[in-house]
């Protein structure tokens, strides 16, 4: 199992996909905060707001979580990756069955539908990023590609194009 940390520590100016990164945390800050203005005025409670940050955090340290197996995972064969992803996904699990647990627990001090919502600002920031973050890499990094144009075979058939290159080639 080979791995080189290259991709997680690319310092490029245009790597897509830590801007994509960059555009779900802040997606997930901004949703954050509407839910918790939201949910504070309609609870008027310090508890709902504390539930929603907490869920908050737990989604900002699973999406940089998810960003650093993926690139991981992405640099490993098939087979290895496979087997890579598998812990990664465990433990973003337990760490949001820890956050809900702890919410729970403290109700009084974490809200758990304040919680449970922090936690779906994730989902949501990634559905909405699409709409509100466009960036077309494709049209930016394309160019051009020059292709040869070849003379066309007069039998149909690449053998006998070869064959009269081969013969050409021996003279």
């Amino acid at each position: 199992m080979k791995l080189h940390s290259e991709v997680i520590f690319n310092r490029k100016k245009k790597d897509p996909a830590k801007e994509t990164l960059y555009c779900l945390l802040a997606g997930i800050v901004i949703i954050g905060l509407i839910e918790e203005l939201i949910l504070f005025f309609i609870l008027y409670s310090a508890a709902a707001a504390l539930g929603i940050l907490l869920g908050i955090w737990v989604s900002v340290i699973n999406s940089v979580y998810i960003y650093r197996s993926l690139s991981r995972a992405l640099e490993l064969d098939e087979k290895d990756s496979v087997r890579a992803m598998r812990g990664p996904v465990l433990i973003r699990y337990c760490f949001m069955g820890i956050a809900v647990a702890v919410s729970l627990l403290y109700p009084k001090i974490f809200s758990p539908v304040g919680t449970i919502l922090g936690l779906l600002s994730m989902k949501l920031s990634a559905y909405v990023q699409p709409f509100f973050f466009r960036k077309n890499y494709a049209k930016e990094d394309a160019q051009p590609i020059l292709e040869e144009e070849e003379p066309p075979d007069i039998w149909g058939f690449g053998v006998f194009h070869t064959q009269q290159e081969d013969r050409e080639e021996n003279r």
